[in-house]
């Protein structure tokens, strides 16, 4: 992990002040160490009365009776009263000072260091790191039809489908549901009107797919990107599902002109892909924004 700047001068800061900090404490010891009281030094002879008391015995012509004048004393003399104590030297003061100051500079230079791994001190903005990608974390609605794709090619003709695509996506969460609704036309492609051309209509096929086996992103200009790979069914005059067993992987992109207002339809222009082969959307096809 690189210090940044701010956090290596703290950490400096806090070095010296701890030189400081032991500096001052050995000048603290060594000062307490001189201002001990010296200890007494020992009787000498000048203090023993021997030699006067056998120069003048008691009784002699030089000696002197002691004064006796005044109280006698039944009680030991008052002991003296106790020297005063030594300055407090100044060192221990600024070592205090020393001290709290390198804690202060080594608990500020944690936090620089500790902030440093967030979104933003990492040169990416924290909303950019955190948003999703459907821009603000609106809930979206899409309803949206297509022209004529082909599903398959045959010896003569082809099987062309007319897509009819419900998007819904919210709090990550996303459904598509597929309704295709099918032709046999003698044809190489399918044609925009198959009634019309006298295309022979078969059973619709249906397909249904939820995150996170489905794709869906929007971009921040309001495009729509949905993409998966849908199993398809059939429901025969109304009986319980049965698979085709067909799988079509289906790309869809649409974009709205405007960004609209929550809860207005607004139209989309897009297309839908399937292999090679492009469909693009109807006239009615829009885009909802939800809360």
């Amino acid at each position: 992990m690189t210090i940044p700047g701010a956090a290596a001068v703290l950490l400096l800061a806090a070095g010296l002040a701890l030189g400081v900090l032991v500096v001052l404490l050995a000048a603290a010891a060594r000062s307490r160490r001189r201002s001990r009281p010296a200890a007494p030094p020992p009787p000498g002879p000048a203090d023993d009365d021997l030699p006067g008391f056998l120069a003048a015995p008691p009784g002699s012509a030089g000696w002197q009776a002691p004064d006796r004048s005044g109280w006698a004393l039944l009680s030991s003399p008052p002991e003296p009263p106790p020297a005063p104590a030594p300055p407090q030297p100044r060192t221990g003061r600024l070592a205090l000072i020393a001290g709290l100051a390198a804690l202060v500079l080594l608990a500020a230079s944690v936090a620089v260091i500790a902030g440093s791994g967030s979104p933003a001190s990492q040169g990416q903005p924290a909303a950019s790191r955190t948003a999703p990608p459907s821009a603000g974390g609106q809930g979206l609605r899409a309803d949206l039809t297509f022209a004529g794709i082909v599903l398959e090619r045959r010896a003569v003709g082809v099987t062309a489908a007319y897509a009819h695509v419900r998007i819904s996506s919210q709090d990550g969460a996303s459904l598509a549901q597929v309704e295709l609704t099918t032709f046999n036309c003698l044809a190489d492609a399918a044609p925009r009107d198959p009634v019309a051309a006298g295309c022979s209509r078969v059973v619709p096929e249906y397909a249904e797919l939820a995150s996170p086996a489905l794709q869906v992103t929007r971009s921040t200009a309001g495009r729509l990107t949905v993409h998966g790979r849908f199993p398809t069914c059939v429901r025969p005059n109304g009986t319980p599902p049965a698979p085709t067993g067909e799988v079509y992987e289906l790309h869809i992109e649409v974009a709205p002109p405007t960004s609209g207002r929550v809860g207005v339809d607004v139209p989309a222009t897009g297309f839908l892909q399937l292999g090679a082969d492009r469909a693009p959307t109807t006239a009615v096809s829009v885009v909802r924004l939800e809360r």
